[in-house]
């Protein structure tokens, strides 16, 4: 037996969003540690001119950790990520979150803990999205953000980095990194998960671990929700054309674009008896179908090339 703790890095990726970042930083100050754990902060900023530093050093003595400030010059999100994996390669664990996230104080403890209990190489926490109060109200009738997760200890297809907890070991001896094919697209962290998952990996969900999201009014809108469903198709193709190749990602692509259309036709047959909730829904099911054929002809999608929040 040994008293040495296991060391757990706690990874926030920031892009000219200090007000959110600085809520974020916040809601750390309670965050528990798990038992025989240390917990060490890193912010990686992707602004060259470190716009973010002040509002870390503003925030830095009240958190019960240490803090590490970093600054990735190369524009996008995997760039941002494979910084923070390679920075933090000497610890046991990887604790994913966004800046545009609060912490729960017990968020931690919930992912290591179901980690342990399922040996698992990767926890799925749970993401509240809280939406304005002057929201228009058919976006509370359905969920369009997709933040839930099932029973903890459920196990999953894959995750995303706004809350997830990832074994180091396991993706040194791996060799797993973001594809830089999703740098500006979107998609990485679903495609790393499934290589995951790919090399044996076990994903489970964890419902006890909770971040919150206050959804930006860019965000919640009907064109914002259309175009995120135009991304995952696009991103959806990238990852088969990767795995698959190009022929066998087209014939996937095809049969679901097929499928899309059929669903697409019945559900725009039934508009007179639907809420508008059904029918943004339904029309995700058409920009799909868009994503991809484009995709197929050679085209993509720039998820961050727009900042939503402040």
């Amino acid at each position: 037996m040994t008293d040495e703790k296991m060391t757990i890095a706690v990874c926030i990726p920031t892009f000219h969003r200090p007000k959110m970042l600085a809520e974020a930083l916040k809601s750390l100050v309670d965050l528990k540690t798990p038992d025989k754990t240390s917990i060490h902060l890193f912010i990686c900023d992707n602004d060259p001119n470190g716009e973010s530093k002040s509002v870390v050093n503003s925030h830095q003595e009240s958190l019960p950790f240490d803090l590490t400030y970093l600054i990735e010059p190369k524009r996008g999100i995997v760039h941002i990520r494979n910084r923070l994996l390679k920075e933090v390669e000497g610890f046991d664990f990887l604790a994913f979150m966004d800046d545009d996230e609060c912490a729960d104080a017990e968020w931690i403890v919930g992912l290591f803990q179901t980690s342990q209990k399922f040996n698992a190489q990767a926890v799925a926490g749970r993401v509240i999205y809280e939406l304005p109060k002057q929201a228009a109200k058919w976006l509370f009738d359905r969920d369009f953000y997709n933040g839930g997760v099932p029973v903890t200890g459920s196990k999953m297809r894959g995750a995303s980095t706004n809350n997830v907890l990832i074994d180091l070991n396991f993706v040194k001896k791996h060799g797993l990194k973001f594809h830089e094919a999703f740098n500006m697209s979107g998609g990485s962290d679903s495609f790393f998960f499934r290589e995951v998952r790919k090399e044996g990996g076990v994903i489970v969900s964890c419902q006890e671990a909770i971040t919150y999201e206050s959804v930006p009014e860019t965000r919640a809108r009907e064109e914002w929700i259309l175009n995120r469903a135009y991304k995952s198709a696009v991103s959806e193709y990238k990852r088969n054309r990767i795995r698959k190749g190009v022929f066998k990602a087209s014939l996937i692509a095809i049969s679901y674009a097929f499928w899309l259309l059929i669903c697409y036709v019945f559900g725009h047959m039934i508009y007179p008896f639907s809420s508008y909730s059904y029918k943004v829904f339904n029309r995700r099911r058409w920009r799909k179908v868009k994503a991809i054929f484009n995709s197929m002809r050679g085209g993509d999608h720039i998820e961050y090339g727009v900042i939503h929040g402040e």
